[in-house]
């Protein structure tokens, strides 16, 4: 199994890559399980409920004039498209659709504007890419 470095991942929210992107953490996908033992169990028993995209946090070096657009999109009502391109051989993607549910920029007196974008993933992932 190929390991691979964290160079070249890129993020697209509505249909253009994330600037100066310097960190990318997540989808945090999870699935919901509901008991469902009854009185005659010894061991409990579970069902799989519905699958969960996450949150997925991506950590800028901020150029407010680059990143107006993005920033923007968390007044949106509808969901934008998102895609995270791999930098595995096969340029493997994740596609789903997402809000913007934070956006926080800062700096420091002798350190780099930065910001942190916060997507929550809404409905279906889709994976590509090769094997």
């Amino acid at each position: 199994m190929a390991g691979y470095a964290g160079l070249g991942i890129t993020v697209s929210i509505a249909g253009t890559d994330a600037a100066e992107l310097v960190s990318a953490d997540g989808p945090n996908m999870s699935k919901d399980t509901h008991d469902i033992s009854n009185m005659e169990d010894t061991w409990r028993e579970f069902a799989a409920g519905l699958v969960d995209i996450g949150e997925v946090t991506l950590g800028l070096n901020f150029d407010p004039f680059a990143h107006d657009a993005v920033a923007e999109l968390i007044t949106a009502t509808v969901p934008s498209a998102i895609i995270i391109t791999w930098p595995d051989t096969g340029s493997s993607t994740w596609t789903f659709s997402a809000f913007i549910t934070a956006f926080a920029a800062s700096g420091e007196i002798d350190g780099k504007l930065a910001a942190s974008v916060t997507l929550k993933g809404t409905g279906a992932l889709t994976m590509t890419g090769s094997s």
